[in-house]
């Protein structure tokens, strides 16, 4: 006997039970049988089945498209022939991906090109294949779609299997799969359909897509198209439209989602611009009422980034480089990080997942990712120290680069980079030494001939040295003297002589007047005055100077030797003036002080530089063009080995050495090496008055038979 006392039933006797609620299948004795049935569907012989039979041969025109367009789609006009071209194919399955950044309109564009497509394919369905659950789903939906008496009678598995079998039994089918999240998710899929056609849109666009499908890589909307679609959202003022739409980066999602704000919120583009520069975290997160939560700017990459959780370094450097300039960031500035590999693994999966741009060995984020990764959802700590390893980072590359070979690059770019840090953290910030990094990034600009930009930050520098350390201090005295040296290297001698003798009465009041930093700011001040109405005064002045820091510092310190030089130049000057009388006396006169100094000047200084150029000159003076061209080779080897082809030092001594081999009567030589300097400069010089006048000259070399005096661009060189 059983008795079910939980369930208030009981039973008793041979084979008596007892049941009590709702029971299934109950039986009892021997050879007994029961079956119980609460739900019963009749399938029909058709029906029944789960083979490709299960779907009609020939169905009706069947379309799932989603409304992504809205009738604002704008532009795209390449894109759309490229995704004809790639489908006129015949034969096979024809597999193509749109992949792109977050929010770049990749779902926009095949659900428009699909709407367009509709008579040329059956079935049109869409499926959102993010994950696999996802893409089983939209092939079950599909069974439903085609044949609908199947709907409520066979499992969501049988279902799928029936679409598969029906899609490799046919052709002629378009099935758009969106936001694929990795090839691997639909591998399985097209390995099952060897017909038909596949359009695919995905954030992914690593090496997994080779050998699987046609890659198509969408772009941001060119300026007048962004405008466009951002006017057909919002019908207001339209102050501000084109700079709005240009700061959003001609994001498509990022415009719609701004257009939309405006027009709900009733604000103008200029009041949205003002608040995205003070705000950006809470505008890219907002939604107009009604809107798609999961589709803004600031979620759209959020989901991303939750997908590179497993790789932690990949946030951080997207939050590092977000402080930075969008484009040619260099790799080379992330190697602290971590070792290569690690580094390079994040990149990697970065680029594969589209919030980056890899281009060899640089970088570029699109500046309204920079945007949302300079918020944070982890509190302010993620931002500040973010922001103060951009800095670091920086400040650490730009050193390198004062000393390295080709170092000159990385400076120059770097300098970029500094430029936009400190405009996004201010003069001020606690977390950056912004006037250490403006400093070397002004002396780099300067370096490369882009004065007006050197001038501005050593300007900058010098201001904010002295607020942050005071006047008389000893950072903002290198800051004045680096302002001094950009203005006199971009020839406002005016305005040099002014800032170094401000120099020399500051390092004398602070530093007094024997310190090598006060003499040498007399030194350079009478430099630059032997170029103004007074030569001779400037001449003995500078004599005096120069037996003066011989006296206090010795003859080998590099601040006497910087008094050498221009007595150096009145050798060469004589030579050319009267080379019969005085050229012998002059080249051996400059030999001889090359001689005194090779102990103390490192092959490659500029000091030694400059004297080995005036012995080359004085040398074409006198005749001897064989020696002047043996010195200027010589020269241009030794700095190629010290700073590489890349650094401008260089690249004024190749200039110098065209002139050197046109006056040698090398013809074919100089004009060899005009021709490569011309595309150089278009390399490794900004488009400033001195660098137009060395490319007029450069372009001469080329048109010409026989080659000017080589003083020319001894003295006029870059």
């Amino acid at each position: 006997m059983f008795e079910g006392r939980r369930s208030g039933a009981t039973a008793s006797g041979d084979g008596s039970i007892a049941a009590a609620g709702a029971i299934g299948v109950a039986q009892t004795g021997p050879n007994s049988m029961a079956v119980c049935a609460e739900t019963a569907v009749f399938l029909t012989s058709e029906t029944s089945q789960t083979s490709a039979t299960a779907l009609p041969a020939q169905v009706p025109r069947t379309m799932n498209l989603p409304d992504r367009t809205g009738g604002l789609f704008v532009g795209r006009e390449r894109e759309l022939r490229l995704l004809d071209e790639a489908f006129e194919q015949t034969g096979g399955v024809v597999v193509h991906a749109v992949h792109g950044l977050g929010g770049i309109g990749k779902s926009t564009l095949a659900a428009h090109w699909a709407g367009r497509r509709v008579a040329d394919f059956n079935p049109v369905w869409w499926i959102t294949a993010e994950s696999r659950p996802d893409l089983d789903a939209g092939l079950a939906e599909l069974a439903r779609a085609l044949h609908p008496t199947l709907v409520g009678t066979l499992a969501e598995e049988a279902l799928r299997e029936a679409t598969l079998q029906w899609l490799s039994a046919h052709d002629g089918w378009l099935l758009i799969l969106d936001n694929v999240s990795n090839p691997a998710d639909v591998d399985w899929l097209l390995d099952r359909t060897p017909n038909g056609r596949f359009l695919i849109t995905t954030r992914h666009s690593g090496a997994g897509w080779r050998g699987v499908a046609g890659l198509l890589d969408l772009d941001v909307l060119e300026l007048p198209e962004a405008v466009r679609l951002f006017t057909r959202i919002y019908d207001g003022p339209s102050d501000g439209v084109e700079e709005l739409c240009a700061e959003l980066g001609r994001l498509p999602l990022a415009v719609d989602q701004a257009a939309a704000y405006c027009r709900e919120a009733g604000i103008t583009p200029r009041t949205y611009l003002e608040w995205l520069a003070a705000y950006p975290g809470r505008l890219f997160a907002a939604t107009t009422e009604g809107g798609d939560t999961e589709r803004t700017v600031a979620r759209v990459w959020r989901m991303t980034l939750d997908r590179l959780a497993d790789t932690p370094l990949a946030e951080r450097i997207l939050r590092i480089t977000a402080w930075w300039a969008p484009e040619d960031i260099p790799r080379e500035l992330l190697t602290d990080l971590a070792d290569p590999p690690t580094v390079t693994d994040a990149l990697r999966r970065l680029s594969a997942h589209s919030m980056i741009r890899l281009r060899g060995d640089v970088i570029s984020v699109h500046r309204l990712v920079q945007a949302v990764a300079r918020t944070s959802d982890d509190g302010a700590g993620a931002v500040d120290e973010a922001r103060r390893t951009a800095g670091e980072l920086l400040d650490r590359a730009m050193t390198r680069a004062q000393t390295a070979r080709d170092g000159m690059r990385l400076g120059r770019v770097c300098a970029d980079h500094a430029e936009v840090l400190a405009g996004h953290v201010g003069d001020d910030s606690e977390e950056v030494d912004v006037s250490r990094l403006l400093a070397m990034a002004s002396a780099f600009l300067g370096a490369t001939t882009a004065y007006g930009r050197a001038l501005a930050l050593g300007e900058r520098t010098v201001a904010l040295v002295a607020r942050k350390y005071g006047p008389d201090h000893v950072h903002r005295l290198a800051a004045s003297r680096a302002l001094a040296s950009v203005c006199e290297n971009a020839g406002e001698r005016e305005r040099a002589v002014a800032e170094y003798m401000r120099l020399a009465v500051d390092c004398e009041r602070v530093l007094g007047p024997d310190h090598p930093s006060a003499i040498q700011a007399r030194i350079r001040l009478c430099r630059a005055e032997i170029k103004g109405p007074d030569p001779l005064a400037a001449a003995l002045a500078l004599h005096e100077q120069l037996e003066r820091s011989m006296w206090l510092l010795g003859p080998g310190h590099p601040v006497a030797l910087e008094a050498v030089v221009p007595f150096i130049t009145f050798f060469r000057v004589s030579a050319e003036v009267r080379p019969e009388e005085d050229g012998a006396t002059a080249v051996e006169a400059i030999e001889g002080t090359l001689a005194q100094t090779a102990d103390s000047l490192i092959p490659g200084d500029e000091t030694l530089a400059h004297m080995k150029w005036e012995l080359a000159a004085a040398r074409t003076a006198v005749g001897d063009v064989a020696g002047a061209v043996a010195v200027a080779e010589e020269l241009v080897d030794e700095l190629r080995q010290r700073w590489g082809d890349a650094d401008t030092r260089t690249f004024r001594a190749r200039v110098k050495l065209v002139a050197v081999l046109e006056s040698a009567g090398e013809t074919e030589r100089a004009q060899q090496l005009a021709s490569v300097l011309l595309a150089d400069s278009e390399r490794l010089l900004d488009d400033s008055p001195s660098t137009r006048a060395v490319r007029k000259r450069l372009s001469a070399v080329l048109e010409r038979t026989a080659g000017p005096d080589v003083t020319r661009v001894t003295e006029e060189g870059l």
